[in-house]
């Protein structure tokens, strides 16, 4: 039977086939708490695992992947009553009230278990973090898959590059091109991500998980689905809270709400910043002005995914008090600064209020580092730029 789509949700468009129906039912994964229940309900005699072990073998391993993370293959392999019993083994401790099952290794394995099944059944939105990244073959022109840390960390959780964020795949086969893919991945290593499971293997304890998926959820929910008021939860003009998910020389990229924001590093501050890497780390969390707002539809493993595309500013969500605080500072003065940057310019530092002061290199000795504090003499005032200038005075 055909799928019927909701007009409404993240996907607009669903190309038809036939899909394999999970064996698990939602319910049962949500109330499945009774160690002995669980085992029944999801026992199988291995024939399962032998058939996709079969089915594997007709595919290259990037073949293999891109069935394993498609709409329309949610599968479930399940491990024979043997392994089962081993794997999810409950240990009691003898109380005067009777015996109580402990917390093992074993029950937390069978949590996170049942939570990447229900993702998989009922497209439940998880979250983990990128801690690294392997290739779905023996060579490096293989499928470049990011390893996310999961609840306990006990499950591998792969996504592949091209289901991490959103680029055209034909673009990137050649090695100086894959090597960019690798690059993005372990710039985003730290970041946490949402994404929604496709398909887990119980006993290999491996699951494969799609994250455009759920940004598109998630970017649908946030910026264009009409709220009681008729507007979306976020437009533009607003604040939104976002991650940082990657950071480079000259600027970064940010999560917010699904949508991945590109600022540069002209847009992060009122003060100069001359490396964002310095200035923020993967994982840190800024609050961005959203500018512009738009869809885009992609198509990723015969699926069509509605993601929001967005601009925005981290410095015009900021207050800028430099105007107000230029006055204050005087050729000929002296204050106290913290070096921020330091090129073959000179020397960036920050005064009072995060004023922006550049000093001449010394003559002498080594340059000053990031973080030093240093006193400077002003020496001129740039009033159109809101800019000061000044020497070192204990060099």
């Amino acid at each position: 039977m055909a799928r019927k789509v909701n007009p409404e949700e993240p996907v607009t468009e669903v190309k038809e086939k036939k899909t394999k129906k999970m064996e698990v039912k939602a319910a049962d994964v949500a109330e499945a708490t009774d160690t002995e229940a669980t085992t029944e309900e999801f026992d199988t005699d291995g024939s399962e695992l032998e058939s996709a072990d079969n089915a594997a073998r007709e595919f290259n391993p990037d073949e293999l992947v891109a069935r394993k993370t498609s709409r329309f293959t949610h599968e479930l392999a399940k491990a024979s009553q043997k392994v089962k019993k081993e794997m999810y083994r409950s240990e009691h401790v003898v109380t005067e009230f009777g015996d109580e099952e402990i917390e093992t290794q074993s029950t937390i394995l069978k949590k996170d278990y049942l939570e990447l099944v229900a993702s998989a059944k009922s497209n439940k939105i998880l979250e983990g973090k990128i801690v690294g990244f392997r290739y779905a073959g023996d060579t490096r022109k293989s499928t470049v898959l990011a390893e996310i840390e999961f609840g306990s960390g006990l499950f591998n959780v792969l996504i592949p590059s091209y289901l991490i964020y959103d680029y055209e795949v034909s673009k990137y086969v050649e090695p100086d091109k894959i090597q960019i893919i690798e690059n993005n991945i372990v710039r985003r290593i730290g970041g946490n991500i949402k994404f929604i499971v496709r398909h887990v293997d119980e006993k290999e304890k491996t699951a494969y998980a799609d994250r455009l998926m759920a940004m598109s959820i998630i970017g649908y929910e946030t910026y264009i689905k009409p709220t009681r008021d008729g507007k979306p939860r976020i437009v533009p003009g607003m604040l939104a809270k976002a991650q940082v998910m990657y950071t480079v020389s000259k600027g970064i990229i940010v999560d917010a709400f699904g949508a991945e924001i590109l600022i540069r590093k002209e847009e992060l501050s009122h003060s100069y910043v001359g490396d964002a890497r310095e200035e923020f780390k993967v994982g840190d969390y800024v609050t961005v002005k959203i500018d512009k707002i738009s869809e885009v539809t992609v198509e990723k493993n015969d699926t069509n995914y509605r993601l929001v595309k967005a601009t925005g500013s981290v410095k015009a969500a900021l207050v800028n008090n430099k105007a107000n605080l230029f006055d204050q500072f005087k050729v000929d003065g002296i204050y106290a600064g913290t070096v921020s940057y330091v090129d073959e310019s000179g020397v960036f530092c920050r005064l009072r209020g995060n004023m922006d002061c550049l000093v001449a290199l010394p003559r002498f000795g080594a340059n000053p580092v990031r973080g030093q504090s240093r006193l400077i003499r002003i020496t001129e005032k740039d009033e159109d730029r809101l800019f000061l200038y000044g020497i070192f005075i204990n060099n």
